[in-house]
């Protein structure tokens, strides 16, 4: 099993097996901002294809049923519906060996967007940050994703889980009283943070899917 299937298996617990495509992953969250995230997870192309015919298929069943429910769901949904294809991205990703997400039904949610022609830069940046922090003392389980398709190239998704808020931000006080004593993190942190801009932040709590 990869680091990718492992990750996701532990660190969003809950799971239905999709009928049609019965190696595909799937869960949901709520978020703060009333946002609900809902996702479907592939390690391989053929799951990827498959999924894309079946949903279509799926659609084309639904809108036939009595009463016209599929225009009626449309017609009745406000705001945009995003359908993005994220890739891991491997290298900026922390995930601890044995790491165990059964409990983290919480996490903090950030997406980043990469100012234009800095994405190369900002990766090495962010390696070289990580690679600090860790002599520093700082560990912390971090899952990050880049768009490969359905929005602008350059965005990044940070999903860092904990088993509360309050873990999380206990965590985060500790993990910046080490960096206030290390001015070097500060500065690197700086750098990166001007190659960027938070584009949404959000917090979501697991549920069932």
């Amino acid at each position: 099993m990869d680091v990718m299937t492992a990750f996701v298996k532990s660190a969003y617990p809950f799971f239905s097996q999709s009928k049609r495509v019965p190696t595909a992953g799937r869960f949901a969250a709520s978020g703060e901002s009333g946002r609900m995230y809902a996702v479907a997870y592939f390690t391989n192309m053929d799951q990827f294809s498959n999924f894309l015919k079946e949903r279509g298929n799926d659609w084309d069943d639904y809108s036939k049923t009595s009463g016209n429910l599929a225009k009626s769901q449309m017609d009745n949904i406000e705001g945009g519906v995003d359908d993005v294809l994220w890739h891991f991205q491997k290298d900026l990703s922390n995930i601890p060996a044995g790491y165990d997400g059964s409990k983290m039904l919480w996490r903090k949610l950030n997406f980043v967007t990469v100012k234009s022609g800095m994405m190369n830069d900002y990766i090495a940046l962010m390696k070289q940050l990580m690679e600090a922090e860790k002599k520093a003392g700082i560990t912390y389980t971090v899952l990050v994703l880049e768009v490969a398709y359905g929005a602008p190239s350059n965005t990044l998704l940070l999903s860092l889980p904990s088993a509360s808020a309050l873990d999380y931000y206990t965590g985060l006080a500790a993990r910046q009283k080490i960096r206030e004593a290390n001015p070097e993190l500060l500065v690197l942190r700086r750098k990166a943070a001007a190659m960027t801009s938070n584009t949404l932040v959000d917090q979501v709590t697991t549920i069932p899917y």
